[in-house]
């Protein structure tokens, strides 16, 4: 069953409902659960959520949350490919504001809550509960129930309402859309969205795929060098793969910087050494030379 609802505020408060903006039927439990962690935290933190007391607040109706990613949509692909993942979240209300959200994750198979996902200060609450007030007031929901989910691209920092109709999908971004040909609360068709984002991921799934391409080449390096410092200094750890880096301990030129490498070995466990690493970049992204400087593990 479905609760049906006119103004968001008469859900929150009273669970009163008439009309078009609909919200699917939470996780048996998944309400108290949130509650509980809300109570918790702000019991450890009274200043969280703007010093609002857990009395205070009201808890909206839960709203699922839907992924998508960066692959999908450089192909052409939105919301067939939306993903929730089991994410739940409710809005918190003091008065007339969302303050904040709980965020809850269950099975997505049986339905059940696996636990509380989180007390969320801000995470687009109140810009959600404006593009709700925005969207009973649109002509289409007058005229069939539209589901309420948010729609997240985390690659793309977008986030939007999705409301789920029967006979077609409207798309309304909330703020900020980041210079982007969208205008915030106004909806759109998936269709339009598309056209904004999909050169967006197209040309970000190409820097991304180069990233993790140099990043990968960075880490044999690594690897390489820890490994033939061993060999050269008599060692008996064999292999050792690059387990990550702290530092930088010392800045000895603009590109150069000796930070300490942590590796790992089947035969030694962690090791850690010091390294000069020089970069090709003045932002001393790219590596150019590592030299490993010392064994810091006895």
């Amino acid at each position: 069953m479905k609760a049906v609802i006119i103004l968001f505020l008469a859900l929150a408060l009273s669970g009163n409902c008439f009309a078009a903006i609909v919200f699917p039927q939470a996780p048996e439990g998944g309400r108290q659960i949130a509650y509980a962690n809300a109570r918790e935290v702000l019991r450890s933190d009274p200043r969280f959520l703007g010093g609002s007391r857990i009395d205070e607040l009201s808890m909206a109706e839960p709203y699922r949350d839907y992924f998508v990613g960066l692959t999908n949509l450089a192909a052409g692909h939105l919301l067939s490919e939306a993903q929730s993942r089991g994410s739940w979240m409710y809005l918190l209300v003091h008065g007339t504001n969302a303050v904040g959200a709980a965020g809850l994750l269950a099975d997505e198979t049986t339905g059940k809550v696996l636990k509380a996902n989180g007390l969320y200060q801000s995470d687009s609450s109140n810009e959600t509960l404006e593009a709700l007030r925005k969207a009973e007031m649109l002509p289409q929901t007058k005229k069939q129930n539209y589901e309420f989910r948010r729609l997240d691209i985390p690659a793309l920092s977008f986030v939007a309402i999705w409301l789920h109709g029967k006979s077609d999908e409207l798309i309304i971004p909330l703020p900020p859309t980041y210079e982007r040909p969208l205008t915030a609360y106004q909806p759109y068709s998936e269709d339009q969205i598309i056209k904004v984002l999909e050169p967006e991921a197209k040309r970000d799934q190409i820097m991304w795929q180069k990233l993790d391409e140099q990043e990968q080449k960075e880490k044999a390096a690594y690897a390489q060098a820890m490994t033939d410092y061993e060999h050269a200094h008599g060692g008996q750890c064999g292999p050792i793969s690059y387990y990550g880096q702290s530092g930088p301990l010392q800045v000895v030129a603009p590109h150069t910087r000796i930070c300490k490498l942590l590796g790992v070995s089947s035969k030694c466990g962690h090791l850690d050494y010091q390294a000069k690493i020089t970069y090709e970049d003045s932002r001393c992204q790219v590596v150019k030379q590592i030299e490993i400087i010392a064994k810091l593990t006895p």
